[in-house]
């Protein structure tokens, strides 16, 4: 597991992150969306709660808990 750099790079994540969790909110809230994007409900939910975990974290100001890949992942498949 790598983990995210901290520093200035934070406040984007955060913001990014904030983003992706809009997004995610409103698929769920939907429901057809989910298809649409090709993402099952279950995985919609899954990284709803992760997109929340990270933020938990960088509010606790531990940015190094949040994993690297899901991250990027994360951006990769909602932005």
């Amino acid at each position: 597991m790598t983990t995210r750099g901290t520093g200035s790079r934070n406040e984007a994540d955060r913001v990014t992150l904030n983003a992706i969790a809009a997004s995610l909110d409103a698929m769920i809230g939907s429901g057809a969306s989910s298809k649409a994007a090709g993402v099952s409900g279950a995985d919609l939910r899954r990284d709803f709660g992760l997109v929340h975990k990270f933020l938990t974290a960088y509010d606790i100001g531990q940015p190094g808990l949040v994993d690297a890949d899901e991250f990027d992942r994360l951006v990769a498949q909602y932005t």
